[in-house]
């Protein structure tokens, strides 16, 4: 499923496109946070990263864009 349309799902409350949006970029997330972090974080504090990522967007669901790629937002969020 393309960004678009997981992005028009969020918005209309859709748990499911949030699952999706994780399915989909949830490794992107990690790999931002553990290049970050380097040594310094934990795996149970990048999986914390990574859950404050996704909460974030879907408590901001109602004010994304509707976008090719919401991958940019996601890795400035991370």
């Amino acid at each position: 499923m393309n960004d678009c349309t997981i992005i028009k799902k969020l918005k209309h409350n859709k748990e499911k496109a949030l699952e999706q949006l994780i399915d989909k970029y949830s490794s992107y997330v990690v790999v931002i946070a553990s290049r970050i972090g380097g040594s310094i974080l934990k795996a149970q504090d990048i999986e914390e990263i990574a859950s404050d990522v996704f909460f974030s967007i879907w408590k901001n669901r109602h004010s994304l864009i509707e976008t090719e790629s919401i991958k940019p937002y996601i890795g400035i969020l991370t």
